[in-house]
Parts: structure tokens; sequence; C-alpha cells
């Protein structure tokens, strides 16, 4: 590993009670700073500035204190935003994500899982409600079908509408790692009434693609992966826990989680704006001059 990465451990966290097959192939080394696009155009920073001020809005630095549960995120990517980031990174990385069963999926997902929960809840025979069309559709995509092609999903989850973590969800185990940028804003208590529906649907999930399942209906286990990079500046979170979740499924990710910087993350917002801006407003100005 080259000198310029950030320092490394030698035994990377992993859940309990989980370990790694002789068969599994051997995870490419990651930096904070890989994947990065070489283009950094001003003027396109500056014009995507202007149209998604929510996505690139600057750092609200709070120098000397932990950013609190009253603090908003008011940085921090709007939803639409996380959706493009989520595809245009599972796309540039659909070769390493396809050799480890995985797959990235947009924040679609616990969204409208969590919309589903009244009505879960409330069922009896919870093994036969219907789902969503759109929530199948997503777990059930075209060479990316859960328990088929897909056996690890990652994916990004907003809670009290105003932090954006990541998803690390083990269909073949049952465990789901949470990459929180901000891990001392919500305690595990707090974290647990979060996860509990999404924990308590993806079983039935599970069930619904895999029919011949041996796992069973209990909740998915969960756990926050300790030592990452703590953001203790609002603003950053969607950036921050969209980097978390590209570093995963590479060799040592959590030790590179933790070598972070601030002045990285800077980073991540220039380069994660032009691909907004590439993926939104490129497009459409040219559907406007070609129309």
């Amino acid at each position: 590993m080259s000198g310029s990465d950030p320092a490394t451990i030698s035994a990377p966290f992993k859940p309990a009670g989980t370990t790694t097959p002789n068969s599994t192939p051997t995870k490419p080394a990651v930096s904070p700073q890989a994947f990065s696009p070489h283009s950094s155009s001003p003027n396109a920073f500056a014009a995507l500035k202007g149209s998604t001020n929510t996505f690139l809005s600057t750092p609200n630095h709070q120098t000397g204190k932990e950013v609190d549960k009253e603090d908003t995120d008011s940085g921090s990517p709007d939803t639409k935003h996380m959706i493009v980031l989520m595809h245009v990174l599972g796309e540039r990385h659909k070769s390493v994500l396809l050799m480890h069963n995985s797959a990235f999926t947009t924040p679609e997902l616990t969204s409208l899982m969590l919309s589903k929960d009244r009505q879960f809840q409330a069922a009896v025979r919870k093994d036969r409600l219907r789902w969503d069309t759109r929530l199948t559709k997503l777990i059930m995509a075209p060479r990316l079908t859960w328990m088929k092609e897909v056996h690890t999903v990652y994916t990004s989850m907003i809670w009290a509408d105003k932090h954006w973590v990541g998803l690390a969800i083990n269909l073949a185990i049952g465990h789901v790692e949470v990459m929180d940028s901000q891990p001392t804003m919500y305690d595990d208590g707090e974290v647990l009434n979060f996860m509990k529906p999404i924990l308590q649907m993806l079983p039935y999930l599970v069930r619904y693609v895999a029919k011949n399942n041996a796992r069973g209906l209990s909740p998915f286990t969960w756990e926050r992966i300790p030592s990452t990079y703590k953001n203790i500046r609002s603003g950053d979170c969607g950036p921050v826990c969209v980097k978390f979740m590209e570093m995963h499924p590479h060799e040592n990710p959590y030790s590179h989680m933790s070598g972070i910087t601030d002045a990285m993350v800077d980073q991540f917002h220039r380069i994660y704006a032009m691909d907004a801006y590439k993926t939104i407003v490129i497009p459409a100005y040219q559907s406007t001059t070609t129309g």
C-alpha cells in the first residue's frame, strides 16, 4: 500500500459472529481519495452550486464541539441528490460490486420500507403482506436480485429528516453495519428506534425473493462501525456516508474510514457536486436546447 495512504490496522472490524470464507476474493486496496473523477471545472461547480444549493451548501463549521441533535444538518444533500449519487457510484464501481455479489441501492429502499411500517406492524400474517411494487422492483431488479446476484446491499438512510448514514446490509447472515459520521449524535437506543422497522422487515423481503431461505424471519442484527472519521461540523453527513460505502467493499476499509480528514471531505463535496452536475444539470440543459 502506498505511503500516502492513511495509517492502517492489522485486524479490521468484523461484525460479531461473522467469518470470511476462503472462497471470498481478495478485496482491492482503496484510499479515501480513490475513485475521484478528474474533472474539476470551477464554472461547472459554480453553476451547480446555484441550481442545487442544498447539495453544495458550505459546511457549517462548529469548532471545538460535537454536533448535537438540535443542530440541523442544513448543508447535507436532499434525497434527490442522494439518489443521484448512489446511482452514479453504483455504475462506477459495478465491477467490484459484482465481484462481491453487492449492489448500491438508492435511499428509496429505506424510505419505501418505512412507509410500509404501520401496515407491517398491524399485519397478523406478515409473510402475506402485499409489498409496494416500487419496493419489489428494487429487490428484484434484473441481474441485481436479492439472494441471487446480490448478497450485500449498500444504501443510505436519513434519520430524523436531517442526518444521513450508510448501511451495509448482509442479506445472507442477517446483519446490518451502520456507517455513521456523527456517532455521538444519537445513542444506541435512539439508533435502534430508527433501525427497528428496517431490521424487522428485511427478513420478510428476503423470504419474498428466496422462498426457501433457511435463515428464518427473526429481525436482522445491527452494529455501528467503530473508530471511523468523526464529522464534528454539520453539513457533511451525506457525502461522508457515501464515501464510507465506496470504501466498504475494498481491502481493509475500516482503517481508511478513520483516515479521512476534513480537507478530504471538502474534496468529496466538489467531486460529488460534479457527479450531480453531469447527471442532473447537463441533461436538463441539453433537453431544453435540442427539443
